[in-house]
């Protein structure tokens, strides 16, 4: 009984870590996604549009829960 006890608490351990994980708006490196969310917006006012296609491009590939409210 102890067994299945303290395997389903393992489980129930590892299931929420994973799900509380995948939930960023930001995606796996949030750090990162609102640096360049920063600098997309800063070039973006300044019309500089050249420089601010990195930032975007980086933004658009690695993280997927950012939406125009959050630029």
């Amino acid at each position: 009984m102890k067994k299945y006890l303290l395997l389903t608490a393992l489980s129930f351990a590892v299931i929420t870590s994973s799900i509380a994980q995948t939930g960023s708006k930001y995606g796996t490196d949030s750090v990162t996604c609102i640096t360049n969310i920063s600098l997309f917006n800063e070039y973006f006012k300044q019309n500089n549009f050249v420089d601010a296609l990195e930032p975007w491009r980086w933004v658009f590939s690695n993280c997927p829960a950012a939406t125009k409210e959050l630029i």
